[in-house]
């Protein structure tokens, strides 16, 4: 195969990245494949797949990459771009987290809610608790 192979696979993925149409994340991840498949020491491949899955909000993901490449290449890691990015996706993690544990309690108060509500009604309802006085 042509030795400079995953240089243009890597700068394919940085054009389609740029660019930001629908479905261009997607063939960004597939080209970043394809460089490091012929490549793997090839360090802007990495970074490249990395923000795709943040782009694509695929955050588990993101933060697997970043580890990876954070173990594969330590220099680079040190760098004010790469912490600056690791930075984005963590805070893009905490806050999934944070709107996912929001989500989750707002449907337990509507469940306690309807379920208060349901035992209200029932008591209204049955003639037997009329003649009882109200808590």
């Amino acid at each position: 195969m042509y030795p400079k192979g995953a240089c243009l696979f890597g700068n394919r993925a940085a054009a389609y990245i740029k660019r930001g149409w629908d479905g261009d994340y997607y063939a960004a991840i597939r080209d970043c494949h394809a460089a490091i498949k012929l490549n793997p020491e090839y360090l802007k491949a990495h970074f490249r797949l990395a923000q795709c899955l943040h782009k694509l909000r695929w955050m588990k993901e993101a933060m697997d990459c970043i580890q990876a490449f954070k173990l594969k290449f330590p220099d680079y890691a040190r760098t004010r771009a790469f912490e600056s990015f690791e930075a984005d996706v963590k805070i893009a993690v905490f806050a999934e987290m944070e709107i996912a544990r929001n989500h989750t309690e707002s449907e337990d108060e509507a469940s306690a809610a309807a379920s208060t509500s349901s035992s209200t009604s029932q008591q209204h309802s049955n003639p037997a608790n009329k003649a009882l006085p109200s808590c």
